[in-house]
């Protein structure tokens, strides 16, 4: 990305965050393929919402620890 002159990298996933989030309203508002839940209670929330939560949080932490151990010096002199 750096080569195009592309330089921001929170953008990037910003941009995947907001596809997730248009293609989820979509589905969900607009073509009503899931149904709405009655009530969000705390059951509800701990047990279908936070699971959910985590395992993206964990997702995008490991997966960015792989950038701790890459070398992302430039090349100079080639």
């Amino acid at each position: 990305m750096r080569e195009l002159g592309f330089s921001f990298p929170v953008a990037l996933s910003a941009l995947g965050q907001g596809t997730s989030f248009l293609v989820a309203f979509f589905v969900c508002n607009i073509l009503k393929l899931v149904p709405p839940a009655d009530t969000v209670d705390s059951r509800f929330f701990l047990t279908r919402i936070c699971p959910l939560g985590a395992a993206q949080a964990g997702a995008t932490a490991f997966s960015n620890m792989a950038y701790l151990y890459l070398t992302v010096s430039s090349r100079r002199g080639s």
